[in-house]
């Protein structure tokens, strides 16, 4: 066990790193401002976080191989998830983000496969049961998002995905390959929207992809985008589509 003092204000990178019998933190520092880059990381007995309200940026790799984290509440104002901030951590099931977060970096949340439901309000919404996909949602003018390369690479749990309309949206390489599970792609078209290599390759139950749009706003598509996705039968583009050879 850990407890941090009132007036903390930072943990440095690789502070608790490999402290693989931490089970519980308890994290009274409400000044703390910055969790260094695997502060945490291969803390495999750890089950539950919640972050200190000032956090914006959760860094590189600072929950790394958690194989025991099924809890984590974000902070209200987080702006950004690194790379490989939760890679590995294979006991999370449903994350709520807050509306604040504009991108979540490479591998973020790679091979965490027990992971059904992820959510960040009026922008993407990944749900494990099709009914409860958020429907009219209003458009999000003003706002880039950016899921990173490899950012849910692995997550075998997925299954029913929907980004809303927001200005610019990317979709970088391979940000939900080998999702195996992944049925089904609501993507409402932003102004400019770009989904980049291998985005959904090896989703092999993925059967409905379909793209909404006002004919007004444009879709780049790259590359083996969903090579090896055989199930698809069908898919609509926006009449300004941009499709790479």
């Amino acid at each position: 066990n850990v407890i941090f003092p009132v007036s903390l204000e930072q943990i440095c990178d690789g502070a608790f790193y490999q402290c693989s019998n931490l089970t519980s933190i308890d994290l009274r520092c409400l000044n703390l401002k910055r969790l260094g880059q695997y502060a945490f990381a291969g803390c495999e007995a750890l089950k539950e976080f919640k972050m200190p309200t000032g956090i914006k940026i959760i860094e590189e790799g600072v929950f790394k191989g958690c194989t025991s984290l099924e809890k984590f509440e974000f902070p209200p104002q987080l702006e950004e998830i690194k790379e490989n901030a939760f890679c590995d951590c294979k006991s999370l099931t449903t994350l709520h983000l807050p509306r604040t977060v504009l991108k979540i970096g490479g591998s973020a949340f790679r091979n965490c496969n027990k992971l059904e439901i992820f959510e960040i309000p009026e922008i993407l919404s990944i749900v494990n049961d099709i009914d409860n996909i958020p429907e009219n949602q209003p458009i999000q003018t003003n706002v880039s998002f950016v899921i990173s390369d490899h950012c849910f690479e692995g997550c075998t749990k997925l299954k029913h995905l929907t980004i809303n309309e927001i200005s610019k949206l990317t979709i970088d390489v391979k940000a939900f390959c080998k999702c195996s599970s992944l049925e089904n792609v609501f993507l409402n078209v932003s102004s400019d929207t770009e989904i980049k290599d291998s985005a959904f390759e090896d989703c092999q139950e993925l059967s409905t992809v379909e793209f909404i749009s006002n004919n007004s706003n444009s879709l780049t598509i790259g590359r083996a985008v969903f090579k090896n996705c055989n199930s698809i039968t069908e898919i609509n583009f926006p009449l300004k589509t941009n499709v790479d050879n």
